[in-house]
């Protein structure tokens, strides 16, 4: 059995030193991944899907553009979202999703964080295409990441949503995003 050293008085101070600017650790809120469940008397999934993801009018334009929500807004925010301080009210992983079911449980999740009053979403797309996809950049890489711009700018939820960021390499990087909610 061996006895642990004390620390001296100084190596106590130098390290109270080092450590006073540190903050607390805070791990992130439990993953929140509603459920997708059809009302009754609706339309099946794949026919909703396909239908609200036609293009409208010629050209696919589907109608006046929109401001663009990965624009810089808040200079605060964005000095906290570069240095990844924020706080995240929610996470919710898109891995394991198909297109469909990810862009449901995406808008879901957004309807439920701005029901609950929460200010920024955490959405982990993933880098996409797996070991192969990541090297060569070929086809099929990153689909969900790719699709996500169009997703926030559907009717369904483009009124909820401030503005979207990339995320800090500390919560996600490339394959992740902040989603700023307006005030209910």
């Amino acid at each position: 059995m061996t006895r642990r050293r004390q620390i001296s008085p100084e190596e106590e101070a130098l390290w109270r030193k080092a450590t006073r600017d540190v903050a607390r650790y805070r791990p992130l809120k439990p993953i929140v991944e509603p459920t997708v469940s059809p009302a009754q008397g609706q339309k099946p999934l794949r026919q909703r899907l396909f239908e609200s993801a036609a293009p409208a009018g010629p050209r696919g334009h589907s109608g006046p553009s929109r401001a663009d929500l990965f624009a810089s807004g808040d200079p605060k925010m964005d000095r906290l979202a570069s240095r990844g301080r924020l706080d995240i009210d929610a996470v919710l992983d898109l891995h394991g999703h198909t297109q469909m079911t990810a862009r449901m449980v995406l808008h879901r999740f957004i309807h439920e964080g701005y029901a609950r009053r929460a200010r920024c979403l955490l959405v982990i797309t993933g880098k996409g295409g797996g070991a192969a996809g990541a090297v060569t950049g070929g086809p099929g890489r990153g689909v969900l990441r790719a699709n996500f711009r169009a997703w926030l700018n559907d009717d369904a939820v483009c009124g909820l949503i401030a503005r979207a960021a990339p995320a800090h390499q500390r919560h996600g990087g490339d394959g992740a995003f902040y989603i700023f909610l307006k005030r209910a």
